[in-house]
């Protein structure tokens, strides 16, 4: 059988594949799609799971720091901060390059953080550094140069973190003085302080920023809402067992709370503050919401994540991740593709395997070839030698009379010549 052979002599990483008849660069033209991933912190073994939501496959495993909690993500996707809270590891922030999928910085930050959230320009990530329930503070790093800049001292134990919309406000859950910090960001100073439950640990703000949902985790087990306009609690919503993370929908008309205890997903009426529940099969602690508002990701400590349509409010499926997992924070990233061009014969993604994803030229793999993290999702993967290829078989749609393009996405990572057979 003839075959067609796509031959490297560079070691490439190789992150699609097309082929198609159409005019030259029409692939330039085409409508984007956008790929959504969960980047879950696996606390006890020290990595972080990379879910693709269309799917929900594992598609990479990230090693960072140690007892790795809480997760925040650039505005651009780019970049995926991730606290290391072992106090004898260094007290550090892993910086992710999305594109990548590796850590290509370590910020040392303060004592034990926990939390983390990105300013809306991107340009600084605020750090809470929990300190074992002891009197602590908030780092400041600048993401230009992974550095800290700043240091904020707030209340006992500062847990959950989040910004208001317009980058001006950070709210801050202190455990153990049973109160929220506000923090100016144009002072980098302390400019309130909120009275609420009793040890309040995770927190989100609404879209539009007008309100702060705080989850209390001991009892009377309850979130309080807090009205941004003037720093007051202006409603208690009792929940169920120690509630701990919270994730806000896309159009703020839900408000997600994690019940550890309990085993279950709270879910709020914001117009109401009405209560409704999902049961799960293990104990939630961090939680998020994709950007259509359709799924709620849920890491359960019993290594596993919950998926959740938020429609039923039932769990459609659960995902194997890493130990121990909490995935505190906003923990989804947005990346950004072509759509298949107009004409298009064959399409190799790499995603995991090498099927076409339009036609019936599915590949084998060859040699030394193999899979690795792409620019979205997987990729091919060749070390450059000879006998390193995707084997397809020829078909007489490979063989036009007219124009016709092949493209693909390409990483060098040796700088050799090259050639296509």
């Amino acid at each position: 059988m003839s075959v067609i052979k796509h031959q490297y002599w560079n070691r490439v990483i190789f992150s699609g594949f097309l082929f198609y008849l159409s005019a030259l660069g029409m692939v330039d033209n085409a409508a984007a799609q956008v790929k959504t991933y969960a980047y879950i912190t696996n606390s006890g073994s020290d990595s972080v799971s990379v879910i693709d939501v269309a799917t929900n496959a594992v598609v990479a495993t990230i090693p960072v720091g140690a007892k790795p909690v809480g997760v925040a993500v650039s505005p651009n996707n780019n970049r995926v901060y991730i606290t290391n809270s072992d106090t004898t590891n260094r007290n550090s922030v892993s910086v992710i390059d999305t594109a990548t999928n590796t850590v290509v910085a370590t910020v040392t930050v303060g004592t034990q953080p926990f939390a983390a959230a990105v300013t809306p320009d991107g340009n600084r990530v605020y750090v809470s550094n929990f300190n074992g329930y002891a009197a602590s503070d908030v780092s400041v790093i600048d993401t230009a140069t992974n550095t800290v800049v700043d240091t904020i001292p707030v209340g006992n134990g500062p847990y959950g973190i989040a910004l208001t919309p317009d980058g001006s406000r950070v709210y801050v859950a202190n455990q153990t003085s049973d109160n929220v910090s506000v923090i100016s960001t144009a002072t980098n100073t302390v400019v309130n302080t909120i009275p609420v439950g009793s040890r309040p640990s995770g927190l989100a703000v609404t879209p539009d920023g007008s309100r702060v949902y705080v989850a209390n985790y001991e009892d009377p087990f309850a979130v309080s809402v807090i009205d941004t306009s003037n720093n007051a609690v202006i409603a208690t919503i009792p929940v169920h067992q120690n509630p701990v993370g919270v994730a806000v929908s896309p159009d703020g008309s839900r408000v997600y709370v994690a019940n550890s205890r309990d085993s279950s997903v709270a879910v709020i009426d914001t117009a109401s503050n009405t209560v409704a529940y999902v049961g799960l099969t293990g104990q939630p602690s961090g939680l998020d919401v994709t950007p259509d508002g359709s799924r709620i990701y849920a890491a359960l400590l019993t290594g596993r994540v919950a998926i959740i349509d938020a429609a039923s409010n039932t769990v459609e499926t659960t995902v194997p991740v890493g130990d121990w997992p909490q995935a505190f924070g906003k923990f989804m990233v947005t990346k950004t593709c072509l759509a298949p061009p107009s004409g298009m014969v064959a399409w190799w993604g790499g995603d995991n395997n090498t099927l076409d994803m339009v036609g019936a030229h599915n590949g084998t793999f060859q040699g030394n070839a193999v899979f690795a993290p792409g620019i979205v999702g997987q990729a091919f993967s060749f070390d450059g030698a000879e006998a390193s290829f995707v084997e397809i078989p020829n078909s007489a749609e490979f063989n036009p009379s007219g124009a016709f393009s092949v493209d693909g996405w390409f990483s060098i990572l040796i700088l050799l010549p090259m050639r296509v057979k």
